[in-house]
């Protein structure tokens, strides 16, 4: 059969539609599913998944040196982020947050706010991004909220 147009649109934006999310989640998981348990491991996780959360946090240079410890401090970070429940696992619903995008945007905005809330309040002041506009306008986030177009 043919595509729709709305289901073309389904397709190459899954995050849009929480049923083709989850197949989506869940053919990513199969790929890396080594135990056939249907989630995935800290370490089907680690062995599947290096490249999650690889952006330098300051630059968003995917390209940034790594050491092997920061690596393993990053892929934990980011499996105990996404493991909600805290079973040790992660199933379709939490790898979910990272087939939609929904975790990255999360993380690098907070690594945004960490780089220019100077006060450390959890927010950032109008003052605060005046001051340190030159040092994230070139950051992976503030590229796509300004052009969410792509």
């Amino acid at each position: 059969g043919k595509l729709t147009k709305d289901e073309l649109k389904l397709f190459l934006t899954p995050e849009l539609d929480e049923a083709v999310l989850n197949v989506d989640a869940t053919e990513d998981i199969k790929a890396h599913d080594k135990d056939g348990d249907g989630k995935l491991s800290k370490e089907e996780w680690e062995a599947g998944f290096e490249w999650f959360g690889a952006l330098d946090p300051a630059t968003g240079d995917e390209n940034a040196p790594e050491t092997p410890e920061s690596r393993k401090q990053r892929m934990d970070e980011g499996f105990t982020d996404l493991d909600k429940n805290k079973d040790g696992y992660l199933d379709v619903h939490e790898f979910g947050e990272v087939s939609s995008g929904r975790h990255h945007m999360k993380s690098t905005l907070k690594h945004l706010i960490h780089l220019v809330d100077q006060n450390k309040d959890g927010h950032v002041s109008l003052e605060e991004a005046e001051q340190h506009f030159e040092k994230v306008k070139d950051h992976e986030a503030v590229f796509l909220w300004l052009h969410d177009d792509l």
